[in-house]
């Protein structure tokens, strides 16, 4: 069963929430618990595991990221307020979230899928066979990126932070274009302290900003 997000009330515990008119479809099926069981797995972060998901016959492809529950809240009415902020979020340089799935012992992130995988994987994870990204490629990814971040820093009040961007979390298009994810799901933790953040990000610190690896947490847009 599915829910589209203009309707009004509390969010409802094992369905899927849509986020957008577009995503409304009759590939969604009655169970999204039921799509991983065909899905394949194809990242995991510090957030949860990415799977990529056929739909239909018609060879739709989406995102779903399994959220880790450790943490994240527990509410569905806080969730649903959070990720409603987050699904907002549109540019052509940000991962659009479509929807969520939310029970007490599963919470579901639906999002667009980019074919070409990470900017990690293009630098550091290639087969020797594959060229390197061109120049204009890494142009075009460095720009991009800024305008994406730039995007959530200047559209929002307040400011929608990453705290976690690094390679891994910058996907690339068919076009390589890239497309920032897992951006503002820091929203989505019970409380943002120094032990929780310092255990979720210490594997990436030589990403983050000074102001967070030294656990002040007083960041903002600019840091």
């Amino acid at each position: 069963m599915c829910s589209s997000s203009s309707r009004s009330g509390s969010p409802a515990t094992g369905k899927l929430i849509l986020l957008d008119s577009q995503s409304s479809s009759p590939d969604w099926i009655s169970n999204p618990e039921s799509l991983l069981n065909k899905a394949s797995e194809i990242g995991e972060g510090v957030f949860g595991t990415v799977y990529k998901v056929p739909l239909g016959s018609h060879g739709r492809i989406v995102a779903i990221k399994k959220l880790i529950t450790s943490n994240i809240i527990q509410y569905p009415e806080d969730f649903d307020r959070e990720v409603r902020i987050l699904g907002k979020a549109r540019h052509p340089n940000l991962i659009a979230l479509k929807g969520y799935y939310w029970t007490p012992q599963i919470q579901l992130l639906v999002t667009e899928y980019a074919s070409n995988g990470s900017l990690q994987s293009k630098l550091h994870e290639r087969i020797s066979s594959i060229p390197p990204l061109s120049w204009a490629n890494r142009f075009k990814i460095l720009l991009g990126t800024a305008k994406g971040l730039a995007h959530l820093h200047q559209s929002f009040r307040p400011p929608i932070i990453h705290y976690n961007i690094k390679p891994s979390n910058i996907l690339l298009d068919e076009n390589f274009n890239p497309k920032i994810s897992d951006f503002g799901l820091a929203r989505l933790l019970t409380k943002l302290d120094k032990h929780v953040m310092s255990n979720r990000f210490q594997s990436a610190l030589g990403y983050v900003a000074p102001e967070l690896a030294c656990q002040s947490l007083r960041v903002n847009e600019k840091c």
